[in-house]
């Protein structure tokens, strides 16, 4: 507890034993006890269990796409996506996102939002006050304790945190956010895959694979991003099945 809310709260008990010890000799105090009585109980609450606002939420909703919604719906209202496989779609354009959405179904249904925006970028989307580059303490700070942790690369350099009360996740490196998204955590976690490439000159680059790809996509990302590394001399383009991060600054 803080001084300030310290002193508030000894306040509020002060006030009330001193208009106990006065009730007999002013008839308007049993009103006032009354007020108090409703201001304590009040402040108590909102002291132990912080005021709604500040509270975080259930997410079920992200840029525009909720948790639970049917495939077919999502397609009428959002319009054309492009289909990774039957049960992973990216939206090229969201409004108020800086990069592509992607989308997992569980049985043709909304199972999960991932949004991952580019490195460096100043992110305005974020969930629940967490943005991309927020600090792991930020995110336990809002949401408590992780339910689980999973890898993400086989190195251990990259992280998922999930928190199945919120249906929330958050992928970290290097303790800090940098992609996240929502999901229902009774269908399969979502969960992007890393591997490690080098290219003729030495230097190693990240292969990302999106959340829901299969291992055979993986395994043709990495054949890609071998092939491109190769032809372009350490530059590589966003593929289809995967985005290429450099692992160190050139």
């Amino acid at each position: 507890m803080s001084l300030g809310a310290g002193i508030f709260l000894a306040s509020i008990v002060l006030g009330t034993v001193a208009l106990f010890i006065a009730k007999d000799r002013w008839p308007w105090v049993r009103l006032a006890l009354g007020s108090l009585g409703a201001i304590v109980v009040i402040v108590s609450a909102a002291y132990f269990w912080g005021w709604p606002s500040t509270r975080a939420r259930v997410q079920q909703e992200l840029l525009g796409i909720r948790i639970g919604e049917a495939q077919a719906d999502l397609k009428f209202r959002k319009g054309r996506a492009t289909p990774i496989s039957g049960s992973l779609w990216r939206y090229e354009k969201n409004e108020g996102a800086a990069a592509p959405v992607m989308v997992t179904f569980t049985n043709e249904i909304v199972s999960s939002v991932y949004y991952d925006p580019p490195s460096g970028f100043s992110d305005s989307v974020g969930i629940d006050g967490i943005r991309s580059e927020s600090a792991f303490e930020d995110v336990v700070a809002r949401f408590g304790e992780p339910t689980e942790m999973r890898p993400a690369d086989p190195e251990g350099y990259v992280r998922h945190y999930y928190f199945d009360a919120y249906h929330v996740f958050f992928v970290l490196s290097e303790n800090t956010v940098r992609s996240y998204g929502i999901f229902d955590p009774t269908a399969p976690r979502p969960a992007i895959a890393i591997e490690y490439v080098e290219s003729l000159d030495g230097k190693r680059y990240e292969v990302v694979s999106p959340i829901g790809a299969t291992t055979q996509a993986m395994q043709e990302a990495v054949a890609e991003a071998k092939r491109q590394i190769g032809l372009t001399d350490g530059r590589t383009p966003m593929a289809d099945a995967a985005r290429h991060r450099p692992d160190e600054e050139e």
